[in-house]
C-alpha cells in the first residue's frame, strides 16, 4: 500500500486517507461492502450507494432496509482490498478526495459503480501506472507504446454514454441501422491501435 501511495504522489496528488477492507470475493458490483462504501463517500462527497441494485420486489423507498440485497456484499470477509484517496487540495473538516485509487484491478462495471457512488474519478493500479508512463514518455517510440497500452486498457472500459447513444444512420441502400456511438468508439480504438502498430 505504501508503494501505491508513492505512485499516486508521482501523479501530483496528496494521499488524504488509506482504507482497507477484507473481502471474501472481489466479483461484486462495488467490491466494497455497504458500510465501507459509505465511509469512502464521506471523503469524496458522493452518495455512497449504487443505484439500480435491488432485490426483486424491493421498491425505491426500501433502498436502505437492512438485510436486503442491493449489489453489495456484507462487510465481513476474508480477502483484503486496499485503496487510497487522493486530492489535489483540501477542504473543510475532513479532507476531500478528488480521486480514489484501488490497489487491485477493477472491472469496467466496478469502476463505473464506484465512480457513481463516490462522485469522483476512480483508478486501479494499472490506470495509475499507465498515467505515469504517459506523463513521462519522451521519445516518439515511448509515446506510441504508451498510447497503445492506454487504448488497450480503455477499450473494454468504454461505457454507453448518457447522451449520443443513437445509431449512426446506415444510409440509403445499406443494410441495418448503422453502429451506435459506443460501437463507433470501440471501432475507432481498434483502428487506432492497428495504425500505431504498423
Amino acid at each position: 500500500m505504501a508503494e501505491l501511495g508513492r505512485l499516486v504522489e508521482t501523479l501530483g496528488f496528496e494521499v488524504v486517507a488509506k482504507l482497507s477492507q477484507k473481502r471474501q470475493s472481489q466479483s461484486t458490483a462495488a467490491i466494497l461492502g455497504r458500510g465501507k462504501l459509505k465511509e469512502l463517500a464521506e471523503y469524496t462527497g458522493g452518495t455512497g450507494s449504487i443505484r439500480g441494485f435491488k432485490k426483486p420486489g424491493q421498491s425505491d423507498d426500501d433502498d436502505d432496509l437492512e438485510g436486503q440485497h442491493d449489489g453489495y456484499d456484507d462487510d465481513e470477509s476474508d480477502e483484503e482490498e486496499d485503496y487510497e484517496l487522493a486530492t489535489g487540495g483540501s477542504s473543510e473538516n475532513k479532507p476531500r478526495a478528488s480521486l480514489v485509487v484501488f490497489d487491485h484491478e477493477l472491472s469496467p462495471t466496478q469502476m463505473k459503480n464506484l465512480e457513481d457512488a463516490t462522485g469522483v474519478e476512480v483508478l486501479d493500479r494499472t490506470g495509475v501506472i499507465l498515467e505515469i508512463f504517459s506523463r513521462h514518455a519522451k521519445s516518439r517510440e515511448a509515446r506510441l507504446q504508451v498510447e497503445i497500452a492506454k487504448l488497450g486498457y480503455l477499450a473494454p472500459r468504454l461505457r454507453l454514454s448518457k447522451v449520443g447513444g443513437d445509431r449512426q444512420g446506415g444510409g440509403i441502400g445499406s443494410k441495418g441501422s448503422g453502429e451506435s456511438a459506443h460501437e463507433l468508439d470501440k471501432r475507432r480504438i481498434r483502428d487506432r491501435i492497428a495504425e500505431l502498430k504498423t
